[in-house]
């Protein structure tokens, strides 16, 4: 049986907020290793480290505390979406409903601005909610 290592990672970084904790220990793989310097091109991560099989996760802070509120997978592995080109729109649900969300597409891991800017579609992961 294959673990869903996204999974894994989101419930990490969800923990870790409940928490209040602002270093998360998450294991290193490629998805997680790409889904990580995504985060922290969204300044959703101050910075990472790499030890041994583990990456070491610095999460952002405001003055109302972790600049995540929220985060949740959207396709599971039970379940799997996938959204069209067509579909996607940033001034749509998507856009409305959550501050970023993120997608699997044969591109690699992007964010809905990326996805919106190459006009391509893909498996929508996970999305965040950020504390404003």
């Amino acid at each position: 049986m294959k673990k869903f290592i996204i999974s894994n990672y989101i419930n990490s970084i969800k923990n870790c907020i409940l928490k209040k904790k602002k270093i998360c220990l998450v294991p290193c793989t490629k998805q997680t290793k790409n889904i990580t310097l995504l985060l922290l091109k969204k300044y959703y991560l101050n910075k990472f480290y790499k030890k041994d099989n583990l990456l070491i996760l610095m999460l952002a802070k405001n003055q109302k505390g972790f600049l995540i509120s929220d985060i949740k997978l959207i396709s599971k592995p039970s379940l799997r979406i996938y959204v069209k080109k067509k579909n996607i729109n940033i001034n749509g649900i998507y856009n409305k409903k959550y501050d970023d969300i993120f997608f699997s597409c044969n591109l690699g891991i992007l964010s809905l601005s990326d996805i919106v800017k190459k006009k391509i579609g893909g498996e929508p992961l996970f999305y965040i909610t950020k504390n404003v």
